[in-house]
């Protein structure tokens, strides 16, 4: 049977030297095999202070004056439909801390993407929609000035952050899952703990995200519908949480490391899409930005944990840039966790009064909604909108920085 990777490609992964066979170029990755050639954008791995710093750049000199605060609505549905729906949108990836889609730390890149398929998640499933940017994260993604990576050299997203609590014996990052013993955990949360305001904010700084701009949406349903439009592309931004439970501690004890990479995480990500829309304030697509419980499941994080990081960061994005983005969270399927039901409805409370004048931007194409008690604004495209009240009712080429991966989006957005 032919697999996803097969499909766009035209030979199999599986003992195939891959490196050798499909051919990079610039925003392109070409199949020699069967003619393909997919968009796979610019990618880099910015840390959450550049893209602060950039934000900040462009909100200061932009022509138009500050937006009011974001929306927010809980949606639920398949991560990769979303992807299908909204061209020029950002999406947040459930990842690793390699930018990969690992079922766990005993995984290797050598082992392949193809395989995604069968870890029904909402990683993989965001992955395999945007199938070729994903295999060149896996091959031929810089790492340390080499192509690809492998089993001794992988992308490393939270090893600045390490870096500034300082050494900690007992903690390892393995395919870019978090492992550590009680001991290194009391140690970070105490080093943590010292840290005042300003200090623990420069940490959170210090944390990658990766990001690729200009993914061509190449399939749905896990690749088995594929997507032939060349200019159907998306921003997707690779974040990562720790790995809770897989070192079977208490989960408190993770609570200080793992709440400020949440923090961290969907910021940057609520950043990318800032930026985006900073950069292309008259595309409404661009200010759309569809949100995931990262950390959640397997990995252990309490929900309590990631809707106080949702919050914090929205309140961070637009106190920074000051434009009014279209937020999403996408559950799979019903009851969106409470937490999230909070921040919407936090959000509507302080939301100001609908404005009379007619809003003539383009508007996503509507989608089936809960019944609510008052209107809500239109939902996104792809799934329906979750309110509160509604439940109630109804019980390219090796990375570069950032100054060029941005350089490269502005060009091709001028296009």
């Amino acid at each position: 049977m032919v697999d996803w990777f097969e499909a766009l490609f035209g030979f199999p992964e599986r003992g195939a030297d891959v490196q050798q066979v499909l051919v990079v170029d610039g925003d392109e990755l070409t199949s020699p095999v069967n003619g393909a050639r997919y968009g796979i954008g610019v990618f880099g791995t910015p840390s959450l202070g550049e893209l602060r710093a950039e934000v900040a750049r462009l909100a200061a000199a932009r022509e138009r004056p500050a937006g009011g605060a974001s929306s927010f609505r809980n949606v639920l549905g398949d991560a990769a439909k979303f992807h299908g729906d909204n061209p020029g949108a950002t999406f947040q990836v459930a990842s690793q801390f390699n930018c990969l889609e690992f079922v766990g730390p005993n995984v290797v890149p050598e082992d392949g993407v193809a395989g995604y398929a069968h870890d029904r998640t909402q990683g993989p499933c965001c992955a395999i929609a945007c199938g070729p940017a994903t295999v060149y994260r896996n091959y031929f993604a810089n790492v340390d000035g080499q192509v690809g990576q492998t089993r001794e050299r992988q992308l490393e997203n939270l090893g600045d952050v390490l870096d500034a609590l300082g050494p900690v014996e007992g903690f390892d990052v393995r395919g870019g899952y978090t492992l550590a013993d009680d001991r290194a955990l009391d140690l970070l949360s105490e080093k943590i703990g010292g840290l005042d305001a300003r200090a623990y904010d420069d940490v959170c700084a210090k944390l990658r995200v990766g990001v690729q701009v200009g993914c061509q949406v190449t399939a749905l349903d896990w690749g088995r519908r594929l997507v032939g439009d060349r200019d159907h592309a998306v921003t997707q931004v690779f974040g990562s949480a720790c790995s809770v439970a897989y070192s079977r501690n208490a989960p408190a004890k993770w609570k200080p490391l793992a709440s400020l990479v949440l923090r961290a995480s969907y910021e940057a990500t609520l950043l990318v899409a800032a930026r985006n829309a900073l950069e292309r304030p008259d595309d409404a697509a661009a200010r759309r930005v569809y949100l995931t419980a990262i950390g959640g499941g397997v990995f252990g994080n309490p929900l309590s944990w990631i809707g106080d990081a949702v919050s914090r960061a929205l309140a961070a994005a637009d106190a920074l840039a000051g434009v009014p983005l279209d937020v999403n969270l996408v559950t799979y399927c019903a009851p969106v966790p409470r937490p999230f039901l909070e921040i919407a409805a936090a959000r509507e409370a302080r939301a100001p009064p609908p404005s009379r004048k007619r809003d003539r931007s383009p508007a996503p194409a509507p989608a089936t909604e809960a019944p609510a008690a008052a209107t809500p604004p239109p939902p996104p495209p792809g799934g329906p909108d979750v309110s509160l009240e509604a439940l109630k009712s109804d019980a390219p080429k090796p990375d570069v920085s950032l100054a060029a991966l941005l350089a490269k989006a502005r060009a091709k957005a001028a296009k």
